[in-house]
């Protein structure tokens, strides 16, 4: 069993996107172009395709890929499931990227992730843990 702490959640985000030999490129926001509207997430239209095309199976925001079947983690005092702890890396990502609130995460994860987190209150749970543990850095 493998622990990691809260301090070294976004170190683990760091390094499944940046050392992955099949995610080669860090993800960053876009740059809006001057007349681009945002969509109702906070994120550019470039950033909102980003995202939804990186949140696929196989994306850079695919972060249960890169996690070992069987593990749990231990973030700020709670234990995490493998899927647990790719939706909080998911959600410290869109916090990175520039998504505007917890419940804009949940509504962009429903609308782009592959897993229906209003289905179960622990995903939920999990991707709006990682939104927060982000907003307190």
């Amino acid at each position: 069993m493998r622990a990691a702490t809260a301090s070294t959640l976004l170190l683990c985000l760091l390094l499944l996107t940046a050392c992955s030999a099949s995610r080669p490129e860090p993800i960053s926001t876009v740059e809006p172009a001057t007349d681009a509207a945002p969509s109702p997430f906070g994120l550019t239209p470039e950033t909102y395709e980003l995202v939804r095309a990186e949140s696929s199976p196989g994306g850079r925001l695919d972060f249960e890929a890169g996690l070992e079947d069987g593990t749990l983690f231990e973030v700020g005092g709670f234990l995490m499931n493998k899927r647990e702890y790719a939706l909080a890396l998911w959600g410290m990502a869109a916090r990175q990227l520039g998504v505007r609130s917890e419940g804009d995460a949940v509504a962009l994860y429903l609308e782009v992730g592959p897993l229906d987190v209003a289905r179960y209150e622990n995903y939920r749970s999990a991707l709006v843990f990682g939104y927060e543990l982000e907003s307190e850095e």
